[in-house]
């Protein structure tokens, strides 16, 4: 299988459709509830690209490709191959995304009103220590 196809495979895959949209809503969330509890930085923009895109995204396609190239090849123990392992890395990055949105709903329903102005939003320190009392 060639990476073109690997790639047409991927991108057809109705997973990687619902884990986009999971990812789209994580961040949308994750974005209001910053701004609810006045702590937004447009750092953090690049910090979900890559922790949630290239920590998650990325290895789950290698071993999606893994799966398609050798799926049946049963790894140490018969039953578990790249398509098994491929499908548990599914379901954990997909946890974690929940878990995700789950806190940012619980802080958007939670969080006391704060606010923050754009001009904070856009220059303040990437990660601002508390005040010292």
């Amino acid at each position: 299988m060639t990476l073109g196809q690997l790639l047409h495979a991927f991108f057809a895959d109705d997973k990687l459709k619902i884990a986009l949209i999971v990812i789209f809503v994580d961040f949308v969330l994750g974005c209001l509830a910053a701004v609810k509890q006045g702590n937004f930085r447009l750092a953090y923009v690049s910090d979900f690209l890559r922790n949630d895109v290239g920590f998650k995204l990325v290895p789950w396609f290698v071993l999606y490709a893994g799966a398609q190239v050798a799926g049946q090849q049963n790894l140490l123990i018969p039953g578990i191959d790249m398509g098994v392992v491929a499908g548990a890395a599914y379901a954990t990055i997909i946890a974690a995304w929940t878990a995700s949105i789950l806190g940012s709903l619980n802080e958007l329903r939670l969080a006391g009103g704060a606010t923050q102005t754009v001009a904070t939003a856009l220059v303040a320190p990437e990660n601002a220590s508390p005040p010292k009392d």
